[in-house]
């Protein structure tokens, strides 16, 4: 048995001037760290950077805005979100066609957590 539950999180990743930005809105906003450190969608993205051969540096050039409205630690996919966010956030950004994203499964382990990151969720992309 499952459910369905109509719960979003939105992610904005734009060139700064400013450099590096990462802000939350919404559900962790005051626990999810915005540095790069230890924050698992920066680092997804930068493993997605990494698998494309893009430098690294473009990171500190970029601000990452998220609205979030899954629960952060109460097994609604908060982390698979984030990691899914960021790899077609960097896919996208980059240029590239997100269909299968195999570096996915190599991500992150979450025992609570389907495998979503293995599929193919090119239809929640949107990029303007």
């Amino acid at each position: 048995c499952g459910a369905a539950l109509n719960l979003w999180n939105e992610v904005t990743v734009q060139e700064s001037l400013a450099g590096f930005s990462f802000t939350v809105e919404g559900e962790g906003k005051n626990e999810l760290p915005s540095s790069k450190e230890n924050n698992l969608f920066v680092s997804s993205f930068e493993r997605a950077l990494t698998y494309l051969n893009v430098p690294l540096s473009l990171v500190d050039k970029l601000s990452f805005e998220c609205k979030n409205e899954i629960p952060l630690s109460r097994g609604l996919g908060s982390s698979s979100a984030a990691i899914v966010a960021a790899l077609f956030s960097a896919f996208a950004l980059c240029a590239h066609n997100p269909q299968l994203l195999p570096i996915a499964p190599h991500l992150r382990a979450l025992p609570t957590s389907p495998s979503a990151t293995s599929l193919d969720l090119s239809p929640v992309l949107c990029v303007d």
